[in-house]
Parts: C-alpha cells; structure tokens; sequence
C-alpha cells in the first residue's frame, strides 16, 4: 500500500481523531483541541473510519497551482540570461526582458530570483555573505555535519571612529551638485573615464560624458552640459583629486594649474567649490556609479558600442531613461539654478588659460605651432618682442590671445603657403571670413586670472602648512585639537 504524506496540521489532526476513536474520550474537548464544529469533528471521524489515513489527506495535494512557471518558461529565462544578459543584476535583468522579449509573459522579480537560485546562480550585485552561503552549501553537500560551539563567531557591535552620519538632502534643485569621475572598464574591454554629475536634491543625473582619462576637458564638458540643460548651479562637491588638486608648488606652467583653471571658471560663474578626499561624503555620487557600472555596461555592450564616440552619443538617450527610473523630476521641486548662460559665454568662460612670450617673428609658440596675432578685420597685428601675452583656448577649440587691453584672434603659421599668388591660377572672388574676436567684457582680458591664481596658491599652501604643524597635535578620539 502506498504510503500517505501529511501535511504538519493534517497529521495534528489525524493523531487526535484517531485517538478519539480507538480510545475514547470527550467530544467536547476534540472539538475545541481541533478548533472545529461538532458537525466538522463527526464528519472526520466518519471520514476516518471509512478511508483512514488517506481521508486527511487534501485533495489538492498533488495538483500544481494555476500560478506555477512552466518548466520550459524556466528554462527559456535561464536561457536568455546566460547567453545574453549574463552580466546584468536581476532587477536589469527582469527590465531588458519586458522591454526586448514582449513575447515572453511577465515573471516577477521573486519568481525569477527563485529560478536562479535553483539554479545556484548569483547576482552580480550579490552580497558577500550570500556567496559565502553557496560555497558553503557547495561543501555540506557531500557530507553532513553541524556546527559545533567552537564553530560559532559571535560579532560584538563595535564604535565607528570616524563615523559618517546621514544627512539630509539639499531643498532646492541647483543647491548642490556632486561631481566625480568613475574609471572603469566601460565597453570595448578597455578602461575609461565617465565624467558624471547628480543633483543632491532630486538624485538627477544632470550631465555625463567619457573621456580617455579624469581631465579639465572632462569636467569642463560636464559643465557645459550642466549650463546648457538646467543654468547655473550654486555649489559643487567634488573629490580631492585630479582637476580639483592645486599644481605642486614650484611649477612654472600655467595650463598644468588645472584646479585653478576650473575654480576659476566656477568663481566667474557664480558658482561655490567644496572639496574633500572622504568618499563618503560623496555617498550619492559613490552609489551612482555603482548603478551605472552595473547597469550602463549592459546597455551598452548590448547597442555593440566601441568608440568614445558612439558612447557619448549613446548617453545622449541613456540619460533620461536613467532619471525616469531613479530620479525625482527635477521639476517638481523649487529650483536653485540661474539663468542659463548664452553659447557664446560658455565657450569663452570655460577655457583654458596659458601663458607666452612673443618672440622675434612676431608670433607665439602653442602646442608645437606657430600663430600670428589677427585684428578684428583679418589684419596681422606687430607685438614688440618678448611681450607676455595669455593664451585663451575656447571649449569649441578656438585660439585667442590677450595683451594688455586688447584681444586678438590666432593664426596657424604654416611653413609653406597654400598657395602663390604669383604663379597658381587665380581663385574665384569671394568675400574673405573676418576673424571673430570677441569683446572685452570677458573676465580673461586682464590680470584678474593671475591675482586669482596667486591668491588661490597661497591659500591652498597656508593650509596645507597648518595642517602639517597641526597634525601631532589633534586627539582623534575626542576630535579635537
């Protein structure tokens, strides 16, 4: 005779009206023992005595629910998942699934975790712990053994010493911008820089760019994206590396002060820079680029991405898919932004400054070119020799250069002519493009740039001395000097 599996409160039951009949006893107290009618409590033991064990059986309990997961939609995701989205967390996963196999009918993000874990597949933004557990399943396997008390780690709860309490997100959106870099193996199987920047207020991914390395040019393009889509911000928050590092001290060239340079185009902004070397308190940008590494590498590896280019133009239409899923609606709350700057403005604000000299040939030397200097009208201009002059190049790419009160347009000097004007065939007549040069109002055109950057040196060395005389004398248990 086959055997007959109970459920726990099945088996409960049948004890105790089995007991009831081949013992005896009070009705009563069955009733109230089982929690049922006298009606109910007859009928089971009417039940019992005609069918036995096999009556408390229910009859349900061979038959699959009507919500169970076919096998083979089981092995159709599994499937789907190790071929092509073997590297996208399960919440990704069930994402790509609704948006790119509207054939496959939803599965909920419980049902596919339960698949995978079947599966004994994980997460790639699986905790540590849950790893531990399946290698630790992966060796209990073969044989059985328990834990004995020397077995048993008991973790005391111990006090942070430099601990970083939540705060509070900023009110306005505007009000702070987190700004940072994230190297990392992007597409291509080749490592980049994402430059990227969010709104403390509403977690908005407001700007994001690659570049070949963290650079001024990164976060200048940041910036300027920044500008054009939402206006000025009021504060920036920023690590302490790269652009954001003073030059060491001693160092003659002016173009390598990165930090000055950025600082500087964020003071003639409007625009407040705080710095710090402690991750966590960029927390809100830390966990973007956790979200993006985990998330963007999909997309893009899935689009065939393998350019900077076409990853740049990718993010274009990435973004607002980002902040839908992520962000609150930067419109939703009061706004702190200033009003947007023209083009015009944000090329010329956001570049980068040089010094030269001008020398004999009445030109300048610049990235291993010669230039001459060009008025308003297309005409050369003469500088007397070894005049200092400051170098200004554009965001759009554009040379100018200033002397004292004036501002002159940059032209290449090239070792051979394009043409002879006495032996080639003479060109069709055509209006020659003037020069654009642009007006004095811009904060470049006088020594407001190099009063900035010494002060901003001194400034950076004075701290840096106090901080060094400081240090034998700062108790870090009482956090106080």
């Amino acid at each position: 005779m086959r055997k007959v599996i109970l459920t726990m409160n099945e088996e409960f039951t049948y004890q105790h009206i089995k007991r009831f009949v081949d013992q005896g006893g009070n009705f009563n107290a069955l009733c109230m023992k089982l929690d049922c009618s006298e009606r109910t409590a007859r009928r089971k033991i009417a039940g019992y005595r005609e069918e036995g064990r096999a009556f408390f059986r229910h009859g349900n309990h061979d038959n699959k629910p009507t919500s169970t997961i076919p096998d083979e939609l089981k092995d159709e995701v599994v499937s789907l998942y190790n071929q092509l989205y073997f590297d996208a967390n399960f919440i990704h996963f069930r994402e790509l699934l609704q948006r790119n196999h509207p054939e496959i009918p939803p599965v909920s993000l419980s049902s596919i975790r339960n698949i995978f874990k079947a599966k004994d597949i994980l997460s790639p933004k699986a905790w540590r712990r849950t790893e531990k557990a399946l290698r630790a399943k992966d060796k209990l396997a073969d044989k059985e053994e328990t834990l004995t008390q020397d077995d048993v780690t008991i973790n005391f709860p111990s006090v942070s010493l430099d601990p970083h309490p939540r705060r509070e997100k900023s009110r306005y959106a505007g009000e702070c911008v987190y700004l940072d870099a994230s190297i990392h193996i992007w597409f291509a199987g080749q490592v980049f820089a994402l430059h990227a920047a969010i709104d403390d207020a509403t977690g908005t991914l407001v700007a994001a760019r690659f570049e070949l390395q963290e650079t001024l040019q990164g976060y200048y393009q940041i910036l300027a994206q920044i500008l054009r889509n939402y206006g000025i911000p009021y504060l920036f928050r920023t690590d302490g590396r790269t652009v954001f590092d003073y030059k060491r001290k001693g160092a003659t060239s002016l173009e390598a002060d990165t930090s000055t340079q950025f600082s500087y185009a964020c003071k003639t902004l409007g625009i407040d820079i705080h710095s710090t070397t402690c991750a966590q308190s960029q927390g809100k940008v830390e966990r973007l680029f956790q979200t993006l590494q985990s998330r963007l590498v999909v997309e893009l590896r899935l689009q065939n991405v393998t350019t900077i280019e076409q990853a740049n133009d990718f993010l274009v239409s990435y973004i607002p898919i980002h902040n839908k899923a992520f962000a609150t609606p930067i419109n939703s709350i009061p706004s702190a932004f200033e009003a947007q700057p023209s083009e015009e403005d944000i090329n010329l604000t956001l570049a980068v400054l040089s010094s030269r000299v001008v020398d004999l040939g009445n030109c300048i030397s610049y990235r291993n070119q010669y230039y001459r200097f060009l008025d308003s009208d297309g005409k050369s201009v003469p500088l007397s020799p070894k005049q200092k002059v400051k170098v200004v190049r554009a965001l759009d790419g554009r040379l100018f250069a200033t002397c004292k009160d004036s501002v002159f347009s940059l032209e290449p000097v090239s070792k051979h002519k394009a043409r002879s004007w006495a032996l080639d065939a003479p060109l069709d007549t055509a209006v020659k493009k003037t020069p654009y040069v642009p007006s004095l109002i811009h904060p470049w055109k006088d020594g407001r740039f190099e009063s900035y950057a010494t002060d901003y040196r001194k400034a950076k060395y004075s701290f840096e001395e106090m901080a060094y005389t400081t240090e034998n004398f700062y108790d870090t248990e009482n956090a106080c000097f």
